[in-house]
């Protein structure tokens, strides 16, 4: 028979993610969250710079069950430009491994990153970045880290109203798209949300911290005149002089990517990452090699996840993204071409792209990852019965506690388990199995045992 809670008994449900197990908690979640905000819970640091919460805050929630490696992040946003120093953190115990501080701009690129260091057990935890990274009045900026074994502070319903401390404002879910923001794998720009959860992740900035001087970044382009392209804390084009140099000015410290670009030239390397940190910049060199007459490159960008490329048309071949998601296909004849991304665990928005080629590279192809959604399970164990004769079990299921219940076996279980794979997200239902002897005699309905499936 099935047992209930009071004898041993085994009911789990496989695939489904661990945030879904937590919706008891919400109502509570969501008082602390409105506290939090209407009492103004946040910091000022001693050295002038201004955080959202200060060291006595605390989560309800100290450590999810996850344990997957995931980033976890939240938007904001500054009344004033100024400069961010660092990102916080607030650590569980259980909390363990590598943890890696990031700032993104609201598109996913990357200005800044820190590993955290001689750590406490628990609590807040701060690491300053390698130099401070200057950011826009009323412009959105995502910080977060990398909790890599889980067991992260977790808030549900948090950002609903969001969280300020003037200048600072960690933004009401809505306001700018959806807060609480979360990506599995180590290092991901961190885009999907759930029940604008609060993960406990605060900066440093400093309103009176932009740092009056300015540097540059500068180098040399050999073999063909280029545009040279500047993106990241700030975005910027230039071209070579008569002698192949160019230079970017007024450059405020952070993390800069330059490409080279020439109509019927490649350039190697494809692209330079190179941070700004209270200096000049230079020996940003390239190096272009005309393209064969007739042949083009198709290129662009994957955001939220690594992925495989895969092009078929005119021509067929396979690329990679590298580390900033970059990918290129080159040696193009005129023609129609298809691209399509590809990463076990995640599904790409668009799933293809069909482009023409015509005298000419085509750029920003681009596509965007998302972790696909789980299916659900509910798997049901139960003592054997001790009766003599027993052919073998039957299992019920109802919508509704008590019934009535439909049977979920055309044929008898020899076994002492079942997996019911016909549930839906967000659905209750109620089980009860019965024993049946060799001669069809059946027993009554077992205790009944109870399964809430998680959304999604």
């Amino acid at each position: 028979m099935v047992e209930n809670e009071r004898t041993p008994y085994e009911l789990t449900k496989r695939g489904s993610d661990m945030k879904g197990l937590k919706r008891a908690q919400m109502a509570l979640r969501t008082g602390l969250a409105l506290f939090l905000f209407f009492f103004g819970i946040y910091c000022v640091h001693a050295q002038g710079a201004v955080s959202l919460w200060n060291a006595s805050a605390t989560p309800n929630t100290v450590s999810d069950p996850d344990t997957g490696s995931v980033e976890l992040g939240m938007k904001f946003q500054s009344d004033v430009a100024g400069t961010v120093t660092g990102v916080r953190f607030f650590k569980g115990s259980r909390n363990t491994g590598t943890h890696v501080g990031h700032l993104w701009s609201s598109g996913g690129a990357l200005l800044a990153t820190v590993t955290f260091t001689s750590e406490t057990a628990s609590g807040w935890q701060q690491a300053n970045f390698p130099a401070p990274i200057a950011i826009q009045a009323k412009t959105t900026y995502v910080i977060s880290y990398l909790a890599p074994k889980g067991h992260y502070a977790d808030d549900g319903y948090f950002f609903n109203s969001g969280v300020n401390n003037a200048p600072l404002h960690g933004l009401p879910n809505g306001s700018s798209g959806p807060n609480g923001l979360y990506a599995y794998g180590s290092g991901s720009f961190p885009n999907q949300s759930w029940e604008a959860s609060n993960y406990w992740v605060d900066l440093m900035f400093n309103p009176s911290g932009v740092p009056p001087s300015t540097y540059s970044i500068s180098g040399k382009v050999s073999g063909a005149a280029a545009t040279l392209t500047l993106s990241g804390v700030t975005s910027r084009t230039t071209k070579t002089d008569s002698s192949g140099n160019y230079s970017f000015s007024g450059l405020a410290n952070g993390l800069y990517i330059v490409a080279a670009s020439q109509s019927g030239y490649s350039f190697s390397p494809a692209t330079v990452s190179k941070t700004v940190s209270g200096g000049n910049v230079t020996g940003v060199n390239f190096t272009g090699v005309a393209v064969p007459p007739g042949t083009y490159s198709l290129s662009g960008k994957v955001t939220g996840s690594a992925a495989t490329l895969t092009l078929s048309g005119a021509s067929s071949g396979t690329t990679k993204t590298d580390a900033n998601g970059n990918y290129s296909f080159s040696g193009l004849a005129n023609g129609t071409y298809l691209v399509a991304p590809s990463q076990t665990g995640y599904s790409f928005t668009p799933s293809t792209v069909s482009k023409s080629v015509s005298g000419g590279n085509v750029t920003g192809v681009n596509f965007t990852a998302a972790v696909k959604p789980l299916s659900h399970t509910v798997s049901l164990s139960w003592a054997a019965s001790t009766s003599p004769n027993i052919a073998g079990y039957r299992v019920y299921r109802a919508g509704v506690s008590g019934g009535p219940y439909g049977l979920l076996t055309s044929s008898l279980i020899s076994g002492t388990s079942y997996v019911d794979g016909s549930v839906a997200s967000g659905q209750t239902y109620f089980y009860v199995t019965t024993a049946v002897s060799s001669g069809n005699m059946e027993s009554g309905y077992s205790n009944q045992s109870v399964a809430t499936i998680p959304t999604p």
